[in-house]
């Protein structure tokens, strides 16, 4: 019989920092899963999914590398409310550098909204489990 003490000592798992810094990444990690769970539930819809997931991952880090202001006023809202990459930056850096004007909280807390966005990608992901028929080949 195989003892848990003994999977512990063959893996040797590692004892995670703890921290408001491993808070946050753990937080954003939530939400970056979001988007691939996102882009490969669209793989069950479309032929050649790769590149839409792509969009999102690389365009959504190089969107995150520059402040929101910069982009048209459709950009901003879709990427704070649709699919919340600025959630994790831009928005809490606001707050914390005193830059926020108003809704102060709001500001704070945008990281915890922003991991709500794992469950639309989950929902999104079922409906193509659901439907999803094989090619055969």
């Amino acid at each position: 019989m195989i003892e848990l003490r003994d999977i512990r000592k063959t893996f040797r798992v590692a004892k995670r920092k703890k921290g408001a810094g491993a808070a946050f990444r753990s937080l954003f990690r939530r939400e970056y899963e979001g988007g691939f769970i996102l882009g490969a539930a669209v793989c069950f819809f479309t032929v050649d999914g790769l590149e839409f997931i792509n969009i999102f991952t690389d365009g959504g880090r190089e969107l995150a590398s520059y402040p929101l202001p910069i982009y048209g006023k459709w950009i901003r809202r879709f990427f704070t409310f649709i699919i919340p990459f600025g959630c994790m930056n831009y928005l809490p850096l606001m707050y914390l550098t005193g830059r926020a004007m108003q809704h102060q909280v709001l500001y704070m807390i945008t990281p915890l909204l922003g991991i709500l966005f794992i469950f639309p990608c989950l929902l999104v992901w079922k409906l193509g489990v659901r439907h999803y028929a094989s090619t055969g080949s």
